[in-house]
């Protein structure tokens, strides 16, 4: 018997077997695949840290989408700064569009892009000032006044190590002028 179960927004595919008995049903697994979309497994890059995080499902499969991940998932190293689920909803909410329509721009391969930075950039090496160029071409611009900001962005946890690189969670998304 093959059954789809879900569990904390993640997808278990399973082939089971159940066995009945008065008042009580057991279920055993033979074979499962799933939690990081739909079995796949994914490494320690920048993008599979977030691939693998619930958190960040809709940077990820944006990514996914645009091509990026075979990208952050090279040997870098990469400075990432990751807007999470919920500040794609507030960017979403700002510019009055859905989710799935913010997804959807014909310019969200270069709104990802102005994300990335080729090299690795701790939030130690950045001082008040800095411009950093993107992989998109653009520069986004450094602040430290009440803690690390990009472009006016909150940087709400710095230096998350990967294999190949950093990822500093932000809570907004970057949009290129």
């Amino acid at each position: 018997m093959a059954m789809k179960m879900s569990f904390s927004q993640r997808t278990f595919s399973a082939r089971s077997s159940v066995v009945s008995r008065p008042g009580r049903a057991h279920l055993h697994v033979v074979a499962a695949k799933g939690g990081e979309e739909g079995g796949k497994t994914f490494d320690k890059s920048c993008y599979g840290s977030l691939a693998s995080n619930a958190n960040y499902t809709l940077l990820a499969s944006s990514l996914a989408k645009a091509g990026l991940d075979k990208v952050l998932m090279g040997a870098g190293p990469f400075t990432l700064f990751a807007p999470n689920d919920d500040a794609f909803a507030d960017a979403a909410r700002a510019l009055k569009i859905t989710k799935m329509e913010l997804l959807a721009l014909p310019n969200l391969p270069d709104i990802l892009k102005y994300h990335a930075v080729a090299g690795l950039v701790m939030s130690s090496d950045m001082k008040e000032g800095q411009e950093l160029t993107t992989v998109q071409g653009s520069k986004v611009k450094v602040s430290l006044a009440g803690g690390v900001q990009i472009n006016g962005i909150k940087v709400k946890k710095a230096d998350f190590k990967t294999s190949n690189g950093v990822v500093h969670v932000i809570d907004g998304v970057l949009i290129p002028k």
